[in-house]
């Protein structure tokens, strides 16, 4: 089984709020592994999805996890403000 390699990213919105990305890969992987991208539902962390995440690993992907701004998670933002 190959080794897989975790990354933390952010990013953020035209307004400036930072977005909290993880991703997921195999130390094998190559630039032509098919995405998966997972956005957390409602009440959800990209926590919440990692045994996905490494289902998507083991099975030749790249797996990119995010938490929603105005959501409960790592992002910015308030649930308060969720929309």
């Amino acid at each position: 089984m190959n080794q897989m390699m975790f990354n933390s990213h952010e990013t953020h919105t035209g307004d400036g709020r930072r977005v909290a990305v993880w991703t997921l890969s195999s130390d094998q992987h190559n630039k032509h592994s098919l995405p998966i991208v997972i956005g957390s539902g409602f009440a959800r962390r990209m926590h919440h999805f990692t045994s996905l995440a490494t289902y998507g690993v083991h099975n030749g992907f790249f797996v990119s996890r995010y938490d929603p701004v105005n959501h409960v998670g790592l992002s910015d933002g308030d649930i308060w403000d969720f929309t």
